[in-house]
């Protein structure tokens, strides 16, 4: 039986790193994911948006969403589940843009008429400048 020998560590000549800056190291990697991971999501998404809206959700494939967005089929069923769940994703981010467009037109103080014709009008505005708004709502 060969014995064998134990092996001595060296010390570093590195200077130790703190755990608070261990810490902080971990907090910027995850940072970084995270913001790859909603950037990746939002490609998805606006794929997706574009796709429903010339297609319709029956005409629209997974297949060119994950083509146009450059990511692997199984991303856009982690983030979304499945197509009925992004369509889900894409109309909640359109009324969203929908809602935040009309909460910066402070209605609340304007007469009921004059409310109605500027709530019109920037729905109008809102559709021309955006014709995707219109053909996901069809």
């Amino acid at each position: 039986m060969q014995k064998t020998a134990k092996r001595e560590r060296k010390p570093s000549k590195e200077a130790p790193v703190s755990t608070a800056e261990t810490g902080k190291a971990l907090a910027r990697g995850r940072s970084n994911v995270r913001t790859q991971q909603g950037e990746t999501r939002g490609r998805i998404l606006a794929c997706a948006r574009a796709e429903f809206a010339e297609k319709g959700f029956a005409g629209a494939r997974t297949e060119s969403i994950v083509r146009a967005a450059g990511v692997n089929p199984n991303l856009l069923y982690h983030y979304f589940g499945s197509k009925e769940q992004l369509f889900v994703a894409v109309m909640e981010d359109v009324y969203s843009d929908v809602r935040s467009h009309h909460g910066d037109l402070e209605l609340e103080n304007l007469a009921p008429e004059e409310a109605i014709r500027r709530f019109t009008e920037a729905t109008f505005d809102l559709f021309v400048a955006s014709d995707d708004v219109i053909r996901l709502f069809s």
